[in-house]
């Protein structure tokens, strides 16, 4: 007790570092949406205090200090580069959006504004401390799933002594942690962290009119695809479920063996974030981690899949008895991508400069006759191969291949694969004539961090070429009619190489039949998925899917008859009953529609476009408060569904209530994509034909030798460090921030009652 006694009373003699109080700096911290309780600034060297943390937490501190999120700010040269040219165009104030997520200890010390920027160096201290302990630990709100770096942080309460010099205090410090360990948890560990809501707050990115003077839009997401897969737990309609719904940090937080003070059963949570960017790692030298990232990446993210070859209508699976094919033949291959390991689409993230694709080499007599997506000699890719990213289109039409988030106006293609789905590509492949034996297919899906323009950008043209990992190959050797049809290999024996699908044939055609789906073949898909009901009588797969088919071709008919099918095989399925009732819907039958869904909702309460579905359904029926009251919880879910916008716009005028009908109009409007946008992108198709093709839904790679790939004419002015800032910032005048307009032309109006958000997380008043 006298122990206590006197811990306390040092406690309240102790001095604790003061508020900053602004005097220079830059309080206003739009537009980020990121925010301190009060407006004001916090002490920087108490943000990234990571020490004070690392005492107790030596191994999480030490796989932070390698991450991606330790080198998030101006300590990444990648990401400061694409800050130098923003802030050279637009001005230093915008940069502002980046730094919630990217630069909270620049931000939150007010050197992001115009009162400081004179001063301020992309080398000062605080712009080389990336994301620290505190940027995440000392959040204490979750406003909303808007992402941006919607959140509230604090300077967080302390135990006694925590900013003391002298040791013996520290140890005191630490000893009162450790005696009673409650009020620090509580400080550092909130529910909300454990959420893919908090993950959402910056993985979850909005293009707002304060930054590009243009219009609202959407880019990076990893949250709303996560939430709309079958990955979530969330969402009814995936094609495939994981035997156990996983968030975020079941595979970016995995368990790490530990001894350290915190540990659960010997464990703790890897701070490393094991994810995708191999770029950091390998710049720095450390090829620790460098190998820890591929490994991650290799862990069946995806798979690849030599299909089949098209013979006319028929097509010809490549499985144990590959088909013959003979010398001159033209061979239509189809080759599928799945993703597996993945909660979000492939690729995510930086996808506009992320380098992901398929390559598919044939070689014959020992020599290669077909060549796509191969690197030449200068490190760039193959510019006719197959792409698996974002292809975004600036204000002035030409590819924004800079990261430059400010002139980002519209995507000519995302060839992202959803979480649980595929792709299909097709090539064209002409066997040599002189074929003799056989002739031996290979297909890789590989992952570069960034092109090899935007690493000249970011490091210079003498820099090398960031490593290329193969996250799957598949091979195949299909032999050739007439003589020597067996091919030796080493010690005379002819062995087939290994498959990089070792799937069941019922679920490689599935894979098939996804892939073709989506991208909008729905007669090859309907045929594909006919044949895994064959395949697989005992699943009900095969005709649920054929049922999507068949609803999108409008033979309802025929859809009912599949989804019959399915319900036998697996009675009370939610995802049979969500589409029997679009089709119950879609032919009037609305006491069914209701039905069903009413049983998908009891199941699965937090599928919004099943509260759209029975919103739907009650407008159809003239019940319009009750249709209100659907969308209503859509939007509890997701603020930004443009569905229930518009239906509640309706809803309302129908209702004869003019202001709410305007609320959701308005929100409608800036949510909806600019339907112009696309007519921006004419002339970047006309002058670049293989961009063109990538952006068809359903295209033919036919090219044996890859075309040669042209650097794009601003890398002829890069320095010998890439990019060099002219302080543009300070010498050039930038047009003010625009401020979004809060309410509708039509007046100001109550807020709506008729919902309340499901993901926030506020601080106890």
């Amino acid at each position: 007790m006298v122990f206590l006694a006197a811990m306390a009373l040092a406690a309240k003699l102790e001095k604790p570092p003061k508020r900053i109080v602004n005097r220079n700096g830059d309080t206003v911290f739009f537009p980020s949406s990121s925010e301190t309780f009060d407006q004001g600034l916090l002490n920087g060297r108490k943000l990234a205090s990571n020490s004070y943390c690392r005492d107790c937490h030596p191994d999480s501190f030490h796989q932070w200090e390698r991450s991606a999120h330790r080198f998030s700010s101006f300590n990444n040269p990648f990401y400061r580069k694409s800050v130098e040219l923003m802030a050279d165009e637009v001005g230093r104030e915008r940069t502002k959006w980046c730094s919630g997520c990217h630069d909270p200890v620049v931000l939150f010390t007010g050197q992001m504004g115009a009162a400081t920027q004179a001063k301020f160096s992309y080398d000062s201290w605080e712009a080389q401390q990336g994301l620290p302990c505190m940027g995440c630990h000392s959040i204490v709100e979750i406003k909303d799933v808007g992402g941006n770096g919607s959140y509230v942080i604090e300077e967080s309460k302390q135990y006694p002594f925590a900013f003391a010099k002298n040791e013996t205090l520290k140890a005191i410090n630490h000893l009162l942690i450790r005696m009673e360990p409650s009020l620090h948890r509580k400080t550092f560990l909130k529910a909300f962290h454990r959420t893919p809501e908090f993950c959402s707050s910056c993985h979850k990115v909005a293009l707002i009119p304060a930054l590009n003077d243009y219009h609202w839009m959407r880019g990076q997401n990893h949250y709303d695809t996560w939430y709309d897969s079958g990955v979530s737990g969330r969402a009814v309609r995936s094609f495939y479920d994981p035997p156990q719904a996983k968030a975020c940090r079941d595979c970016h937080l995995p368990a790490l063996r530990s001894a350290e003070f915190g540990n659960r059963g010997g464990f703790v949570h890897n701070h490393l974030f094991p994810a995708a960017n191999t770029a950091l790692p390998f710049v720095r030298g450390d090829s620790d981690t460098q190998q820890r990232i591929r490994q991650f990446l290799e862990n069946k993210v995806v798979t690849v899949d030599l299909f089949a070859l098209r013979r006319g209508d028929d097509v010809v699976v490549l499985g144990d008895r590959p088909p013959e094919v003979t010398p001159g033949e033209v061979l239509d291959l189809e080759v599928v991508v799945r993703t597996r390991g993945v909660g979000h689409p492939f690729t995510n993230g930086t996808a506009d400069s992320n380098e992901t694709w398929v390559s598919l080499e044939g070689v014959g007599n020992g020599e290669k006759f077909f060549r796509s997506g191969v690197l030449d000699s200068a490190g760039r890719l193959d510019p006719a191969a197959d792409r698996l990213w974002t292809y975004v289109v600036d204000h002035t039409g030409a590819h924004m291949d800079r990261r430059q988030p400010q002139d980002i106006h519209v995507n000519l293609y995302n060839n992202g694969i959803p979480p649980g789905a595929a792709r299909v590509v097709h090539y064209r492949v002409r066997v040599p004539d002189g074929a003799r034996g056989s002739v031996e297919l290979a297909a890789g899906v590989h992952y570069r961090k960034f092109t090899r323009d935007y690493t000249s950008f970011s490091l210079g043209a003498a820099s090398p070429s960031l490593p290329v990992t193969t996250l799957a190959e598949d091979r195949v050797r299909l032999p050739v009619r007439g003589v020597n049809r067996k091919s030796k290999i080493g010690n005379g024996e002819s062995r087939a190489p290994e498959r990089g699908n070792p799937d069941k044939p019922w679920l490689r055609w599935n894979d098939y039949g996804i892939g073709l789906f989506l991208q909008g073949d729905l007669k090859g898909a309907a045929r594909a998925w006919t044949k895994v009901a064959l395949l697989a009588p005992d699943k009900p797969d095969g005709f649920l899917n054929r049922a999507r088919a068949e609803i999108a071709e409008g033979r309802l008919a025929d859809a009912s008859v599949s989804l019959a099918a399915a319900e036998k095989i697996r009675p009370d399925w939610p995802k049979t009953a969500f589409f029997r009732a679009v089709v119950a819907r879609d032919e009037g039958r609305l006491a069914d529609a209701e039905r069903d869904l009413t049983k998908v909702l009891a199941k699965f309460p937090l599928d919004r476009v099943a509260w759209n579905s029975l919103g739907q359904v009650l407008w159809l029926g003239g019940r319009f408060r009750e249709a209100a009251a659907a969308y209503g919880k859509t939007l509890a879910i997701d603020p930004e569904d443009l569905n229930a916008h518009y239906n509640l716009m309706r809803v309302y005028r129908a209702m004869g209530d003019r202001r709410q009908a305007a609320v959701h109009a308005a929100a409608y409007r800036k949510f909806k994509e600019d339907e112009t946008g696309r007519a921006l992108a004419a002339d970047l198709r006309r002058k670049d034909p293989w961009a063109n093709r990538e952006s068809l839904p359903i295209h033919v790679h036919e090219e044996a030798v890859p075309p040669p790939a042209d650097a794009p004419g601003w890398v002829a002015s890069l320095g010998e460090k890439g990019y060099e800032t002219d302080f543009g910032y300070l010498t050039r005048a930038h047009p003010p921030i625009r401020r979004e307009a809060v309410e509708p032309a039509a007046g100001p109006a109550p807020r709506s009652t008729a919902y309340e958000p499901v993901h926030l997380f506020r601080k106890p008043k």
